[in-house]
């Protein structure tokens, strides 16, 4: 009886090892680097190797579209912004999943309310399972 016991343990610790090296194989990861001035004038930058939000003055906020393309199948997104922007960051929408052939865009508002004039760098995780 113990036998069989430790065996279905077994079974199910495998299965479980087995399940996550699926999902760990499916997930893709891209960065994006996101760039910002605070200062006492506003100014536009475009850049598309970026997202560049520009300059603002202190106490603004400020906005960029990004758009997430999908031609293959489905995909299910999280959007995951790191550095010392990534407290001042918000999204239109996060953790959705994106069919085939469609697009979806995201509007992405950074409010650095309490932020120091300055240079702010940090960079954005766009995660990616795929589904099918």
């Amino acid at each position: 009886m113990k036998s069989a016991a430790r065996f279905s343990k077994i079974i199910v610790l495998l299965l479980a090892i087995l399940v996550v090296i699926f999902l760990i194989s499916r997930v893709e990861t891209k960065r994006m680097n996101i760039y910002l001035r605070i200062s006492n004038y506003t100014g536009i930058m475009v850049d598309s190797s970026m997202l560049n939000f520009g300059t603002i003055p202190a106490g603004a906020s400020v906005y960029r579209n990004i758009s997430i393309s999908n031609d293959l199948y489905p995909i299910f997104v999280i959007l995951y912004p790191t550095g010392p922007l990534a407290k001042w960051t918000e999204f239109s929408d996060n953790y959705f999943v994106v069919y085939p052939p469609h697009n979806k865009s995201v509007q992405i508002t950074i409010m650095p309310k309490d932020a120091a004039l300055g240079n702010y760098s940090s960079s954005l995780a766009i995660l990616t399972l795929k589904f099918g």
